[in-house]
């Protein structure tokens, strides 16, 4: 008879995955309020203030360069004191920056408020501690969690952002500010308490599996009954050693310098067309829930196929998906458009399970964080550039050409960042001996 400890224990006992709701639910907040969300304001500020697209962008631009200095940092503080001081810290930030935004007088106090709180609050509090908890919780389903947390994050932001749409309209920016300020607080809190840092401490091994009792009677993750998850963790020196790294982190400038710039520009875009500003901000929801089938069926297939494969798939049809919007006349192009392109941004869990199939969990937040800094530079950069190419175009034509050839340039990039020790196997293998 088998001893207690190692009976299998019912999925729905394992806590891991009722953490990856908690986790989903805090990036959804990033994803919605970070990625999306500028968008919902950016045309009530240009038309209250009177600044120009390419200033009004520039707000969105500092909060990347935020984002930026203050990613690494958490990541650092994550991996040393655990996640929830982090994301309780990041809560109070993001959400103050909120209330403060809605009472905004000028230029300098939006560029402040919102690039500064909201940046560092959203660079600690969110996204970066809730992959890091799923990181350490699944090893051999890590690429099936991540996209969970990703379906989660995309199924709720496709809610949050029509709302906010609905908000800004019926009321004004600064009431929709307010209410998104005390949301975050209110929300956010319970949602620290329910993330918890590494399964070794609730009695498991990641993936589910209990601990194992050794023959001196000690549970153990590493020893005893031949239960050794065979995975590799790198140091961030050992990492940043490593090509792959940098290659993974010039993918993410290059993507996220397009996929930042069509979030924040798609409803001027789509005004300029002649949609109305709520169809315009539905469209926008719509791109992200079109978003989910990607999210789960590439993260699904991640722990089947190479990762980088899937990637350049999604890198194509992001890039055909801009071409159809550069050229799209009508809504049912557009909706054509927010299909092809949806599904290809739906990849972009990929990217983080493939950070810790390559590099394991010692680290995991502090290489994010790393990683983040150019996924902010390319967020920075993509708005202003596309804000600027329409003040002095008066289109966005151009923009999405460069965009286009930016996912073309991601393709052989992400080819050649291959796994930085090939012959180690990363995936745990859980057998009793």
């Amino acid at each position: 008879m088998s001893h207690p400890s190692l009976q299998k224990r019912r999925w729905w006992n394992f806590y891991g995955w009722w953490m990856i709701l908690a986790c989903g639910l805090l990036a959804s907040m990033e994803y919605a309020l970070e990625s999306f969300s500028f968008g919902v304001f950016f045309t009530p500020l240009v038309t209250e203030f009177g600044w120009s697209r390419a200033v009004t962008s520039g707000v969105m631009s500092a909060v990347r360069v935020v984002e930026a200095v203050a990613a690494p940092l958490a990541g650092f503080l994550i991996d040393r004191v655990g996640p929830r001081r982090v994301i309780l810290f990041g809560v109070v930030l993001m959400g103050g920056g909120y209330v403060a935004l809605s009472s905004a007088n000028g230029l300098v106090m939006v560029y402040l408020v919102y690039g500064f709180a909201v940046g560092v609050g959203i660079a600690a509090g969110f996204s970066i501690p809730a992959y890091t908890a799923v990181n350490n919780w699944f090893i051999r389903k890590r690429g099936l969690a991540v996209a969970l947390v990703s379906a989660t994050m995309a199924l709720t932001g496709a809610a949050i952002i029509p709302s906010l749409g609905l908000a800004v309209s019926q009321f004004h920016w600064r009431t929709a500010a307010l209410m998104v300020g005390v949301g975050v607080m209110v929300v956010g809190f319970p949602l620290a308490f329910a993330v918890r840092y590494r399964p070794e401490s609730y009695g498991y091994l990641p993936d589910g599996e209990p601990l194992g009792e050794g023959r001196d009677g000690v549970n153990s993750a590493s020893v005893g009954l031949g239960r050794q998850p065979l995975e590799v963790d790198f140091s961030v020196s050992q990492a940043m050693k490593t090509w792959a790294l940098w290659l993974l982190c010039a993918t993410y400038f290059l993507r996220t310098t397009a996929s930042s710039a069509i979030t924040v520009h798609q409803i001027p875009l789509l005004m300029d067309m002649g949609i109305s500003a709520p169809e315009a901000a539905a469209a926008l929801g719509l791109l992200a829930f079109l978003s989910l089938p990607g999210r789960v069926l590439f993260g699904w297939l991640g722990d089947r196929f190479d990762k980088r494969y899937l990637l350049i798939i999604s890198f194509i049809l992001q890039g055909i998906g801009l071409v159809i919007l550069m050229n799209a006349t009508s809504m049912l192009q557009v909706y054509f458009y927010l299909a092809v392109y949806g599904l290809g941004y739906g990849s972009a869990p990929l990217t983080i399970s493939m950070t810790g199939e390559y590099y394991g969990r010692k680290s995991f937040a502090s290489l994010r964080g790393f990683a983040r800094f150019f996924r902010s530079l390319g967020g920075m950069v993509g708005p202003v550039l596309a804000g600027y190419t329409f003040d002095v175009t008066g289109s966005y034509r151009g923009a999405l050409i460069v965009f286009v050839v930016f996912f073309a340039l991601a393709v052989p990039i992400i080819y050649f960042a291959r796994s930085p020790q090939p012959g180690v196997r990363r995936v745990a293998s859980f057998e009793v001996g």
